[in-house]
């Protein structure tokens, strides 16, 4: 089936334009991956690449443009570049049972978009690092205008105070999972929801 979609919709790589997949081996191998960041808000935050051409338009297309089998690449070079650059990171999440919680939407913007890019993306790249998944456990309690659309730190802080809430009394260590971060305000307002008896990591695909 895909064969056939392909060839009616063939797919175009978002970086230089050779048709054959969203992103060709290429351009796949000139993407930065960042390092580590010292955050206050978690016990470290991993933002895999920065949020520039070609990954703004490719997670753009993803989260408003419906082109949902983009999902496969972005998977793809995450996972690939988790493995090739932070072997010792994934080891010391899967030694200490951390679970990957994707940063939830609002009911009512789900409903419209009908998925959720941090769930799509968070549930594939947990079960390929061998770690547990829970998408239960963090709820948007509050609707909130796009972060995209808040012109100052204060700002986008303000519009995501009280948004999340936990379901039940959390245990153990979390991996918080997000598509973008770009202030960071969305990742520390999710975590600040979580005990302080609880290790908890972040993992963003881009860092803005």
């Amino acid at each position: 089936m895909s064969t056939i979609l392909d060839l009616i919709f063939p797919k175009f790589c978002y970086s230089c334009g050779q048709e054959g997949d969203y992103l060709c081996q290429n351009c796949f191998i000139k993407v930065s991956t960042l390092s580590v960041k010292k955050v206050d808000f978690a016990d470290g935050l991993l933002g895999l690449f920065p949020y520039h051409h070609p990954l703004i338009e490719l997670i753009k297309d993803l989260k408003f443009g419906f082109v949902t089998d983009i999902h496969s690449t972005l998977i793809h070079l995450s996972l690939s570049r988790l493995k090739s650059d932070f072997p010792n990171l994934i080891d010391y999440w899967q030694e200490k049972s951390f679970v990957l919680v994707p940063v939830p939407l609002h009911s009512r913007r789900q409903n419209w978009r009908g998925f959720n890019q941090s769930d799509l993306l968070g549930r594939q790249i947990a079960s390929a690092l061998n770690i547990d998944f829970d998408n239960q456990l963090l709820v948007r309690c509050k609707p909130t205008s796009p972060q995209s659309l808040q012109t100052s730190l204060t700002s986008r802080s303000q519009n995501l105070k009280s948004a999340f809430m936990l379901k039940g009394k959390p245990s153990g260590n979390y991996l918080l999972f997000d598509d973008v971060s770009t202030s960071g305000a969305t990742l520390s307002s999710a975590a600040s929801v979580f005990p302080k008896s609880c290790s908890l990591w972040c993992l963003s695909l881009c860092l803005g």
